[in-house]
């Protein structure tokens, strides 16, 4: 993924994206996670972050909570989000790989 790659995303997708990138590391569906850092980690207004989090919660995607992102329905949000997370990841899968053969 190349600098500025985000702007060819929709804000839907980029908070998918991110969503599911936070949920990764966390390895749980609850992310300690407010409208107000969503918002900071898209470039966008805390309104608008709200807005789509309000979409996503219509959908039965998500729920929140008071500080925290419930995902409810994984399958479905991956598939809101941009292609690049898979790409990223099979991209660091193919170089763990290749370190690790070396390293054997």
């Amino acid at each position: 993924m190349t600098r500025g790659g985000n702007a060819a995303h929709s804000i839907e997708q980029r908070a998918a994206k991110w969503i599911i990138s936070a949920q990764e590391h966390i390895g749980g569906a609850e992310i300690p996670l407010t409208h107000e850092q969503l918002a900071g980690m898209l470039g966008v207004s805390r309104s608008y972050a709200s807005r789509v989090i309000q979409m996503f919660k219509a959908r039965r995607i998500l729920a929140t909570r008071r500080g925290a992102i419930l995902i409810l329905d994984a399958s479905a949000l991956e598939a809101r989000a941009c292609c690049c997370n898979n790409w990223v990841n099979k991209y660091f899968d193919e170089v763990r790989g290749a370190a690790a053969t070396a390293e054997g």
